[in-house]
């Protein structure tokens, strides 16, 4: 289901959506949990993409965190397994041709 989160576009699939948080961080948010948060500043030029499944380790949660990197092009999600394991949020630089610009976020 990569089609699920859109590179241009804002979504609306099964309680999730995209949107451009005060801090101008870009973030997936599936029910009332930011599962995945793309942000640059001056402080991190390169800047960091963070997994972070908010408690909810389930399959729903890392198929969305899946999706978005697959879509993205960011770097690949932790499993379920291995948000069982430790759920901690992970935190990865983003690749250095990922662009803010192509990401629509909705609100």
């Amino acid at each position: 289901m990569p089609h699920a989160i859109q590179r241009s576009g804002g979504i609306r699939k099964n309680n999730t959506t995209v949107y451009r948080h005060t801090d101008g961080s870009i973030r997936v948010r599936l029910h009332s949990t930011d599962i995945v948060i793309v942000r640059r500043d001056d402080a991190d030029p390169i800047g960091t993409v963070t997994y972070d499944c908010g408690g909810w380790d389930t399959m729903t949660t890392a198929r969305r965190m899946y999706e978005v990197a697959i879509a993205w092009c960011l770097p690949v999600s932790p499993s379920c397994a291995e948000l069982r394991r430790d759920p901690a949020p992970r935190v990865y630089p983003l690749p250095a041709a990922f662009r803010f610009s192509s990401i629509h976020a909705g609100g």
